[in-house]
């Protein structure tokens, strides 16, 4: 269900006064309704109820006919009423389709601190290599993210933007006849987060599709059941040793991969479970009657270690492209009175270290001033030196209130003393009417996905 706040229209347009119809209304009364002509999501509506017309802001497209049922949710100057058709199921649609990527989703600061691993590897693909420098070179500096228009840019980068991009492209093109197979290599979408992550993924499976059917032996199953016919066809040159390295990769857990990375730097077959002591013993046997023993010994576990950073890597990848995703669904299940919500992420960089922060934004209604937007975005932030952050800014035309909250005493006082240089600033920007404050506390954090939507749904 979604809300729309009833606006009172210009008498002209009136078959009687609006406040004579909305004194017949009552709480929770469902009315039949319909749209007298097309408007935008956020803009303004002419809807019939009756015999009357009444003008109101409507949160989703409407076309001019389309049948409404509206639910009086409350009275006074001014109604609001929801929206209770069904003609628009996205909210369910996208609170259904959230639920496959809650548990995967990770942060994008754990893939970059993988990526400089396999940065590092020489073994590591070209083409996926280079694609993990560029992600990494684009992060912004923190004087960097001082500038409104690097904040800007990164925003529109963050990749919760990227299919309206997409849209965007695709319609430009159609219009100049020029649409490319591959849009994701159009500029615009160079620096886009979802977009390189998406450039990623279709890199490693070009490079490694082992890794898209990866199935670990689980330890009700006989290892060597499995591993001995590997090691066999690698003897008899059915498989080479690339094939040999990415086949124990995808049917090992992870640690037994390890495992046998020290075996081929040590020959110390003791290191390994029985079940597969017999195997790596023929394997090993094999590799000292060969021309060069220690190099394919340290080939076959380099070729291990990337395997496995690979591995990691389509599991941050794909972590970090369900956590994009899971904001933008979030975004079209809720049911509140706001007018907007975004979530997203960016990382900046400030020396070796990375650093988180988590941005929420909302819209909200103006109970004084229907012509005044209000926003209020939360930021929240774990630097290791300041410990957990929350900073919590309402914005009302010139007029702009800030509360910090820390968890760390010592970094509350440090907001407290440089407080005063946020005043000058706040004032030099335009903001005439400024509250600022600074409170230690825990911080909660912030709520990336609606309380009503469960990884499982289970009924007693």
């Amino acid at each position: 269900m979604i809300n729309i706040s009833a606006i009172p229209s210009l008498s002209k347009i009136l078959t009687e006064p609006v406040s004579d119809v909305t004194k017949t209304w009552k709480v929770g009364q469902v009315l039949n309704a319909t749209a007298e002509r097309n408007a935008n999501a956020q803009d303004n509506v002419l809807i019939r109820i009756g015999q009357s017309l009444l003008e109101a802001k409507t949160p989703v497209a409407l076309k001019n006919g389309d049948a409404l049922k509206l639910l009086v949710k409350s009275l006074g100057e001014t109604p609001v009423l929801k929206i209770q058709t069904a003609a628009s199921p996205a909210p369910q649609i996208a609170a259904q389709n959230l639920k496959s990527f809650i548990g995967r989703q990770q942060d994008l600061t754990s893939l970059l601190h993988l990526s400089q691993k396999i940065i590092e590897n020489s073994s590591t693909p070209k083409m996926i290599k280079q694609q993990l420098v560029d992600l990494k070179q684009q992060l912004p500096s923190v004087v960097q993210l001082t500038q409104a228009k690097t904040i800007k840019k990164l925003i529109q980068n963050s990749g919760i933007f990227l299919e309206s991009k997409l849209n965007h492209l695709h319609h430009h093109a159609q219009q100049q006849n020029t649409l490319r197979q591959h849009a994701p290599q159009n500029a615009p979408l160079n620096h886009d987060v979802k977009s390189q992550l998406l450039r990623i993924s279709a890199q490693l499976q070009s490079d490694a599709p082992e890794l898209a059917v990866k199935s670990p032996i689980t330890i009700t199953r006989n290892l060597g059941t499995v591993i001995d016919p590997l090691v066999k066809q690698f003897i008899k040159g059915e498989i080479n040793i690339t094939q040999l390295s990415t086949l124990l990769t995808t049917q090992l857990p992870k640690k037994h991969s390890q495992l046998i990375q020290q075996v081929l730097t040590t020959a110390d077959i003791s290191l390994l479970p029985k079940e597969l002591k017999n195997s790596f013993t023929i394997l090993l046997n094999h590799l000292q009657q060969q021309a060069n023993p220690k190099q394919m010994q340290d080939n076959l576990s380099g070729q291990l270690k990337t395997m496995e950073l690979l591995q990691d890597l389509k599991a941050g990848v794909d972590g970090a492209l369900a956590k994009i995703t899971s904001q933008q669904l979030t975004i079209l299940t809720r049911e509140t009175d706001n007018l907007l919500l975004l979530l997203f992420d960016i990382v900046l960089k400030d020396k070796n270290e990375n650093h988180l922060i988590q941005f929420r934004l909302e819209q909200e209604k103006s109970a004084k001033d229907k012509k005044t937007s209000s926003w209020t975005v939360a930021l929240n932030f774990n630097f290791k030196e300041l410990g957990p952050v929350q900073a919590r800014l309402h914005l009302t035309d010139n007029h702009i209130s800030t509360v910090f909250r820390a968890e760390q005493e010592n970094t509350a006082n440090n907001i407290s003393k440089q407080i005063n240089l946020l005043d000058t600033a706040f004032r030099r920007i335009g903001f005439d009417a400024i509250n600022l404050d600074v409170s230690r506390g825990n911080i909660s954090k912030p709520r990336d996905f609606p309380k009503n939507v469960h990884i499982l749904d289970e009924k007693a």
